[in-house]
């Protein structure tokens, strides 16, 4: 167990080294205030107050869990697999006391980290950002609390499957464009073909999905098979 947590702490603190991801969290931390910024100058030179404070944190978590986190956890993905595979830096992690299986754990339990603290960020700072717009704004707090948190899930599934795609890519830009590709034909192909949306990961990906039971089984589905999969070809895979 002591391997394992140190292998999870070795991957949050590359992370967090890494100025491009710092950068990233600032953005994602400003881009609520940016928002509220842009709607408040709209609505003023309308005169309509179409955005009210309490309206802003759902609008912005409707960005976050189709673009911002997304690219997150993409970017974070290739890093943690493609990218060290690249560097040679993944064969030094394998001389360490630590089972393959724990280590391809450990750089999971990374996403599901960037993918809390994007999610907390971005709630404070739509809080924050609140304070510009018209309307109350302490009102909605917990229940827009409890839309990022219930967001958590989906995201996760996201990055386990995000992690699968990586793997089979030996660089970085490969990996990218394709999931890039990919991302955009899941999330595009339902509009042509409808009946596709039932068997589309991406079709739960929306918090208001998750209130249907079929919805949340087909989500923890998608991850055993996602985890399982990208795990066996983690272990076997010449690194």
């Amino acid at each position: 167990m002591t391997s394992f947590k140190n292998a999870v702490y070795n991957e949050i603190d590359k992370w967090w080294l890494q100025r491009k991801n710092r950068w990233l969290l600032l953005c994602a931390s400003l881009l609520p205030l940016l928002l509220a910024w842009a709607v408040g100058l709209a609505q003023s030179n309308a005169g309509i107050a179409v955005v009210v404070s309490g309206d802003l944190p759902y609008t912005m978590l409707a960005i976050l869990t189709t673009v911002v986190l997304p690219f997150f956890l993409l970017v974070t993905a290739i890093d943690a697999f493609t990218g060290e595979s690249v560097k040679r830096t993944m064969k030094l992690e394998l001389l360490q006391p630590v089972t393959r299986p724990k280590l391809f754990t450990a750089k999971v339990v990374l996403l599901g980290f960037v993918s809390a603290v994007v999610l907390l960020v971005s709630w404070v700072s739509s809080l924050i950002a609140g304070l510009f717009l018209p309307g109350e704004w302490s009102v909605g707090t917990l229940e827009s609390l409890s839309a990022f948190a219930t967001a958590f899930f989906p995201m996760l599934i996201l990055g386990i499957l995000t992690v699968f795609v990586v793997q089979w890519f030996k660089t970085a830009t490969t990996a990218f464009v394709v999931c890039v590709l990919l991302y955009a034909a899941l999330k595009g192909l339902p509009l042509i073909w409808p009946t596709v949306a039932v068997w589309s990961p991406l079709s739960y990906t929306d918090v208001s999905s998750l209130t249907a039971i079929t919805s949340f089984a087909f989500l923890v589905a998608y991850g055993i098979l996602g985890f399982t999969t990208g795990m066996h070809r983690f272990v076997g895979k010449s690194w």
